[in-house]
């Protein structure tokens, strides 16, 4: 059963301005031809309103294993680590299958 992976950030306002596009270029890199992703897109909140997060992930996965081989991937917690934790105010994220 497919599994939808939703996340969205929200980060502190001295978020320096490179770190939201290179989170977003890191984890479109580090996603390319990883077994078990059937979708994924993330990228930066358009602003359209002030209670929107900055930030957010769509992905779909073929599998609970996959989703969750996504989520302890030493890659993955590496760019979470460097580009994320550091600036993170909040997090939400919801799974739900398709």
């Amino acid at each position: 059963m497919p599994i939808c992976h939703i996340v969205t950030l929200s980060f502190t306002a001295d978020l320096p301005e490179e770190v939201m596009p290179q989170l977003e270029q890191r984890l479109t890199e580090f996603v390319d031809g990883r077994p078990g992703i059937l979708s994924y897109t993330c990228g930066i909140d358009l602003g359209l309103h002030e209670s929107n997060a900055d930030f957010a992930i769509a992905a779909t996965f073929d599998s609970m294993t996959a989703l969750e081989a996504y989520t302890s991937h030493p890659q993955h917690q590496a760019i979470i680590t460097e580009f994320a934790r550091p600036y993170l105010v909040t997090r939400s994220a919801a799974q739900f299958e398709l």
